[in-house]
Order: C-alpha cells, then structure tokens, then sequence
C-alpha cells in the first residue's frame, strides 16, 4: 500500500489518497458468495473420488467417470459465481476523511 501524491477533494488533505482494496459487492452478496464456495470446493472432491473409482468396483468406473466429470463442471461453475462475488476492487480512499475515489 503506498500513499499517492494526490489530494483529497472533499477535505482538501495534501497527499492522503492511499490505494486500498474495498469489496465489490454488499455484504450480503458477499455472504452469499462464501455460502457458494464452500459446498463446490467439497462437490469437485467428490467429483475425483468418483473419477478415480477409489470407493467403486472396476466394472463401474466407466458410468461413475461421466457422472464425476459432470459433478465437477457443475462445482466448478457454481465456485466461479461465489468467487466473482467475493472479488475486491483497487480504489484510492483518504487517509483523512475516509472518501473512497474509484
């Protein structure tokens, strides 16, 4: 984090503007998104244990690869949605005055 040579509009501090890293979304959302994340990260494990047959017979691995393939695609796609929604975003925001430009 490195201060900026710029200055603050609003209360008129030399220098104040810092670069931070604020959320994109509200709190909800962000929440939401958390509640997203964890059951895919647990959905692709599932997904490559039933890929590697670890827990299956040899005489159905084949059927239990497309379902894992699948289950991975959909936990994967899912866990991009929850993490789009917990990103953050540089801004410039005062030292001073608290004033988030950005």
């Amino acid at each position: 984090m490195e201060t900026v040579k710029i200055d603050c509009p609003i209360c008129k501090a030399e220098l104040s503007l810092k670069v931070t890293n604020v959320p994109k979304f509200n709190a909800a959302l962000r929440i939401i998104g958390n509640i997203i994340v964890a059951p895919s990260v647990f959905g692709m494990l599932v997904g490559l244990v039933t890929i590697t047959g670890i827990i299956v017979s040899a005489s159905v691995v084949n059927v239990f690869n497309k379902s894992g393939i699948m289950i991975i695609v959909l936990s994967l796609g899912s866990g991009l949605i929850g993490l789009i929604l917990m990103k953050k975003r540089k801004v410039f925001k005062c030292l001073k005055c608290g004033l988030i430009v950005g």
